[in-house]
């Protein structure tokens, strides 16, 4: 069916469209703000965002407006159709376990990939990707997987960036062209490293709550003796150190906790600081 077969409801299109202005870097803007990132009259934004407000989907304290938490019935309705997320959600938690990397799943929309489901790592620094999150996807790892697989007319005619989709039809067809021994090597994981944060609380809950007792603990020490806590105990050393901790059998002693602690690298200072707070936490955690 073309275009020109299409009857559109022109009112719907623009509500859609002030929904849409909002976003992750954008959470809350004035009307001003929705009627220039959309492109409509502010007269017509102002009737929609009241709307929005007078149906629940949105609020405002009276210059700003943004959206509530009942916008997510809009999406959750296409998720729980699909059934997909659900299924794939155990499969992405035991890959980013194993892998310690975060894992996705994503559908294409149009020219965009769109992410459906999400088992994320922990990473001291982290990439802000949530169910829903869009990205182009020649711009994206997974989204050039889908587009590889689509007929080259389809990538050709993509409805938006054509020059970018033609470069990395380019690109996918050298690949394929490629000598599979040319290819790079694929590292393997370490298994004794620390896993995601979502795969650790759920797999290893009691290592978890011993992990969050140390930070609370080390964090409370760093602010008695004004230090910062990641200069008293580098976290990466902590999550390295918690993991190794023994799960079952006697307590963790503060001197095997000091041992573990220098082998991770700590300094001699650190580990006199922090052996007996993780020690003390992990019992808390084994009598509890």
């Amino acid at each position: 069916m073309s275009g020109s077969d299409v009857q559109l409801v022109q009112s719907l299109s623009r509500g859609l469209a002030v929904i849409r202005a909002f976003s992750g870097a954008r959470p809350r803007q004035t009307l001003a703000q929705v009627a220039e990132s959309t492109g409509l009259p502010r007269a017509t934004v102002r009737r929609f965002l009241h709307t929005l407000v007078a149906e629940g989907y949105a609020a405002s304290d009276g210059t700003v407006f943004w959206l509530t938490p009942k916008t997510l019935e809009l999406g959750f309705s296409y998720l729980s159709s699909l059934g997909l997320p659900a299924m794939a959600q155990p499969h992405l938690d035991a890959l980013s376990r194993s892998l310690n990397e975060s894992c996705s799943l994503t559908v294409l929309d149009g020219p965009d990939v769109v992410y459906v489901a999400r088992a994320a790592a922990d990473r001291i620094m982290s990439v802000n990707i949530t169910i829903g999150t869009r990205f182009p996807a020649y711009a994206t790892s997974m989204g050039r997987v889908l587009l590889a697989d689509l007929p080259p007319e389809r990538i050709a005619h993509a409805p938006a960036r054509p020059r970018d989709a033609a470069r990395w039809l380019s690109v996918v067809e050298r690949a394929l062209a490629a000598d599979a021994a040319t290819w790079p090597e694929i590292q393997a994981p370490d298994p004794a490293a620390a896993p995601s944060k979502s795969s650790w609380e759920r797999y290893h809950h009691e290592s978890w709550q011993v992990l969050q007792a140390s930070r609370a603990s080390i964090a409370q020490l760093a602010e008695d003796i004004e230090m910062q806590p990641e200069v008293l105990l580098a976290p990466a050393v902590l999550r390295e150190v918690i993991w190794q901790a023994p799960e079952s059998g006697p307590h963790w002693g503060t001197h095997a906790v000091a041992r573990s602690l220098a082998e991770a690298g700590a300094r001699p200072w650190q580990v006199d600081y922090t052996a007996p707070l993780i020690a003390a936490a992990h019992a808390a955690v084994r009598d509890a």
